[in-house]
């Protein structure tokens, strides 16, 4: 194959959940020539449900694997406590983003009667941010 893949293959789709759930970042993965620019990969979330389900399972599965980041930078004699609290803090930022049901911060509690306040659902606002990330790509082309 010469030049980046352009053309969606169940392999190459594969490959990419790998990387991802190996926790390489989409950016990160595409500077290389092996694998497709990222707005290819956008383009193919939109168009392939499969490997739109398999991406999600991806990063679910890397926001996991930073469980695992937290506690290797937690237990490094040689990491800078100040370095340490920003790694681990910017991790739990984006496991709270990624999984707000499980890793998010809890919603306010009304003092009154101890009830949770309605808070808007994180999942929507993500998934519509989402969406709209994927718009503003598509009608960029």
């Amino acid at each position: 194959m010469t030049g980046r893949p352009s053309t969606y293959t169940e392999e190459m789709g594969n490959l990419i959940c790998d990387k991802l759930t190996e926790g390489i970042s989409l950016r990160k993965l595409c500077k290389s020539d092996e694998f497709p620019n990222a707005s290819t990969v956008y383009v193919w979330l939109d168009r392939f449900p499969s490997f739109a389900e398999q991406y999600t399972r991806a990063r679910e599965a890397a926001t996991e694997d930073m469980l695992e980041d937290i506690l290797e930078i937690a237990d490094d004699p040689q990491v800078e406590v100040q370095d340490k609290r920003v790694r681990i803090d910017t991790r739990k930022w984006i496991m709270g983003k990624l999984k707000p049901k499980k890793y998010g911060d809890a919603p306010p509690k009304d003092k009154d009667n101890d009830a949770t306040i309605n808070v808007p659902e994180a999942d929507a606002l993500a998934a519509f941010f989402t969406e709209t990330v994927l718009a503003a790509k598509r009608n960029s082309k």
